[in-house]
Parts: C-alpha cells; structure tokens; sequence
C-alpha cells in the first residue's frame, strides 16, 4: 500500500508543474547557499571594519571564515536533496525499463 501511494505520489509530481518548481527552489537555494559562502565572510569582514573605524578602541580581529560554515552545510543539503528528488521524479529506477513500465524478462526460447 505505501508503494503505491508513492508511486501515485511520484506520477502526480512528475505530470505536474509542482514536481519542476520544487525541484528548481531546491536548486536555486542551493546555489544562493553556494554563493553566500563566498559572500558572507567578506560583508562580515567589512563590517567589522567600519566598526573598528567608529570605536576609540580597535581590536584586531581576524577575517570571519566561520560565518561561511552556516551555507555550506545548507547549501550542500539543498543540493543534495534537488538531486534526489531530481533522480526519483524524472530518472527511472533500476526495476523499470527507459519507458517507466517494468522490464521485462527476455527468454531465448
């Protein structure tokens, strides 16, 4: 019964439009998350800055790579989690031929 709910589930994701916009907010989150790495450290970075220049008292601090931890993992996951959706909606499996029906078994007889 949960197979067949799946796989009505998977058909009606796959015909649909939903299937493809979930699939593109996955990816397009995911590559935000990838250039927020990048990003982040250095708006950080440039911040600590300007607030150094304000305050009578600077302390040194050093360039803010910790803030990039945060996106990558998220960015990664998204990314991850799109390709699976992406392989589970669209690519057939192993136990299905290229056309989505079963495969059938070839005899030599």
């Amino acid at each position: 019964m949960f197979n067949h709910l799946l796989s009505r589930l998977r058909r009606a994701l796959a015909d649909s439009f939903v299937g493809a916009i979930a699939l593109g907010w996955l990816f397009a989150q995911g590559i935000f998350q990838i250039v927020s790495i990048f990003t982040l450290p250095v708006s950080s970075w440039y911040q600590q800055r300007r607030v150094e220049q304000l305050r009578a008292v600077t302390v040194p601090l050093g360039f803010p790579y910790q803030v990039a931890i945060a996106p990558a993992i998220s960015g990664l996951l998204l990314l991850i989690a799109g390709f699976l959706l992406l392989r589970w909606l669209y690519w057939p499996s192993a136990e299905t031929g290229h056309g989505g029906k079963p495969a059938q078994e070839e005899t030599d007889q």
